[in-house]
């Protein structure tokens, strides 16, 4: 499921942090073989392994003002 992640990618994520599962909207912005940094909506960073984190890719459609 991991295989394509890309840079830039927006989407779904769904991880564990400190025994929280935690569901966000948000990047990918970085990428290496074994860990990831994933920023959501609300400019939060997370270092996460690449091994536990699901993703789904799809649009981004920016809040009309």
């Amino acid at each position: 499921m991991n295989d394509n992640l890309e840079i830039g990618q927006y989407g779904e994520a769904h991880f564990c942090s400190k025994h929280t599962r935690i569901h966000a909207f948000g990047w990918i912005r970085e990428l290496d073989s074994k860990m990831l940094l994933f920023e959501d909506n609300d400019e939060y960073q997370y270092i996460l392994k690449r091994k536990g984190f699901e993703f789904e890719q799809c649009e981004f459609k920016p809040a009309k003002v």
